[in-house]
């Protein structure tokens, strides 16, 4: 494949977030697992970079355990071609190995495991020697080491302070720069001596923070869907130095190594055709949905799916020419009466002082809540705009009779002109349903978890602010997810935010635990809606249905579904007698024992 024009399909990565150990001795972070999953959504988001899921092996908390990482290290790095990506955020450490190859005592660095050993970092760590040793053995083509972690002695930031460690002991970022060669480079957030900062302002690693700024597409060249390492570097560099020093800290990103033309990372391009025919496919089924709602008449509907069209393709010229037809209707409905017969003309409208708008040049944009560093403007020249030409006086107005007739007309224009546009657009389509669309998505990228699992309470808190949802006990601040529901049929949900299809009424009756897996299997051997595949759902899943507000009667969910199920089953495990269930009313979760309890079922899919 020339490597010029596109990203190699081959191009994998190991992502790597601790914010809780197990040894209580090591205190816990905050944001660690938040950064690793931020940049698995950058790296795998199709818009931007494109990195197949599969490709990359997401380790958080108790799941990056140093065995763990060895063996996803391991088959990433040597029995992989292509571009390699491992990042690391959470404590690194020095320590004392006592037991060094060289036969005496050396320094070593350490990266800590979810498993790690406070009194025995050698024994439980991953050192970057180790790290050295991977990289040497690869088969891949490049390899990137990104370090959100800090070797300080001292205590702050991600820098856990080894109590068996000798103070007096300078530290170097020799270690670093020895990773670092011909097809492998290293970025860490800070030097020796300095510690990796957390700042609760943008709920982020500050070097993590910029380094996702950077990918999202601060330093794209224009006209080259390529990131530059010396770019990214640059950028990362500005602005973490300048930020750190606002809170009174000293923190320089550290780069080496060289790669391949410099190329840090590029957009997949060779799939670009693929996505683009799958929007393609996809505004194709929105227009057919439009047409079977305007033959019905619903120009409300007609309205929202092609805002949905613009929403893919805001350029494209006869959905914005029906949407702008319809909302100059909307305006006409909602205009008051005039108050006399013929208005006075409008007074003229003085022309606009235009401001000169300045950009900053570099350091680029800052984090919420924190300062912009001061540098040089580039002022942007705009015209001023036109002076609104004087109102010319208005006609008397004509008759009820009259108004009435010319509405008519202007509504049956509209009309004709929006099912011209449709049919023009969308030939051929006749199967219109949400069910078509709905089942045209990769349902493959749902954003929850569809396997059950075994949650403690703690994890349960963790997953409710993970996912924004709101629950009136452990999550009250949070606004709910935000679906985005159409019906199918009499008894289908369909959800195109989780991707999932839902009952819209479920059980009649409350059933025991039991009895809510054999009405699952009923639904299934009923062939419900036309599927067999029904489930519980799981904690995940049932909570995304919890709205922040009463919307249906007294209860926390949208109106779409039958208010009688107020209490659902999940499919999630407390303990071996205790289920997770969730509660509309008031929206709360909480475990309940299946040889006691009984309530409802809403299946899904």
């Amino acid at each position: 494949m020339d490597h010029s024009t596109a990203l190699s399909p081959a191009a994998y990565a190991v992502i790597i977030g601790i914010d809780r150990y197990r040894d209580a001795r090591i205190p816990p972070l905050q944001f660690s697992r938040g950064d690793a999953r931020a940049l698995f959504r950058v790296l795998s988001d199709s818009d931007r970079w494109g990195i197949p899921r599969q490709h990359i092996t997401l380790l958080l908390n108790e799941d990056a355990t140093a065995d763990n990482i060895r063996s996803a290290m391991g088959a990433q790095l040597r029995r992989r071609a292509g571009m390699v990506y491992i990042y690391f955020a959470g404590y690194g450490s020095p320590a004392l190995n006592l037991s060094s190859r060289s036969g005496r005592p050396a320094i070593e660095k350490y990266l800590l495991p979810a498993d790690a050993n406070a009194e025995d970092l050698p024994g439980s760590a991953i050192s970057l020697a180790e790290i050295k040793e991977f990289l040497e053995w690869r088969q891949a083509e490049q390899a990137v080491l990104l370090l959100d972690a800090s070797f300080s002695p001292g205590e702050g930031g991600r820098s856990f302070r080894n109590p068996g460690f000798p103070g007096s002991i300078e530290l170097t970022d020799r270690e670093l720069e020895i990773l670092a060669g011909e097809g492998s480079a290293i970025l860490a957030a800070c030097q020796a001596g300095e510690v990796a900062l957390e700042l609760a302002p943008v709920g982020h690693g500050l070097f993590t923070y910029f380094l996702l700024e950077g990918l999202k597409g601060q330093v794209i060249q224009q006209e080259k869907p390529q990131i530059l390492l010396d770019d990214l570097y640059e950028y990362v560099f500005a602005n973490v130095q300048y930020h750190a020093r606002k809170f009174g800290r000293e923190m320089q990103p550290l780069c080496a190594g060289t790669l391949q033309g410099d190329i840090f990372l590029r957009k997949n391009l060779a799939t670009a055709p693929v996505e683009e025919e799958r929007l393609r496919l996809r505004v194709q089924q929105l227009y057919a949905l439009a047409k079977r709602a305007y033959q019905k008449g619903d120009e409300e509907a007609v309205y929202r799916i092609l805002q949905n069209v613009l929403d893919i393709f805001p350029g494209d010229e006869k959905a914005r020419k029906v949407v702008a037809a319809l909302d100059k209707k909307r305006r006409a409905a909602d205009k008051p009466p005039a108050v006399s017969e013929t208005p006075a003309p409008a007074p003229p409208v003085p022309p606009s002082t235009v401001k000169e708008t300045v950009i900053p040049e570099t350091p680029r944009p800052a984090p919420p809540g924190i300062e912009t560093p001061p540098g040089p403007a580039i002022p942007l020249e705009k015209k001023a705009p036109p002076v609104a030409p004087r109102a010319a006086p208005q006609k008397p107005a004509k008759s009820p009779r009259g108004k009435s007739r010319r509405r008519a007309f202007t509504l049956l224009a509209v009309l004709v002109l929006a099912i011209i546009m449709l049919m023009v657009y969308a030939p051929g389509l006749n199967r219109s349903e949400p069910l078509l669309l709905f089942n045209s998505l990769d349902r493959n990228a749902r954003p929850f978890r569809s396997e059950p699992a075994l949650l403690s309470p703690d994890k349960v808190r963790e997953m409710l602010r993970q996912h924004d949802f709101y629950e009136r006990h452990w999550n009250e601040t949070a606004p709910g997810y935000a679906n985005r529901f159409e019906t199918a049929g009499d008894g289908l949900a369909l959800d195109f935010g989780g991707l999932l299809m839902w009952q819209r009424r479920g059980s009649a009756q409350p059933l025991s635990f039991e009895q809510a897996r054999d009405y699952i299997q009923q639904l299934n051997r009923d062939n419900f809606g036309g599927y067999r595949d029904w489930r519980l759902p799981t904690l995940e899943e049932a909570m995304s249905l919890v709205e922040r507000d009463m919307l249906n009667r007294d209860l926390n969910i949208a109106r779409i579904f039958d208010p009688a199920q107020r209490v659902i089953w999940t499919a999630d495990t407390e303990s071996d007698t205790r289920k997770w269930s969730v509660s509309f009313y008031d929206g709360y979760c909480f475990p309940n024992d299946v040889r006691f309890k009984s309530f409802y079922v809403r299946a899904v899919r």
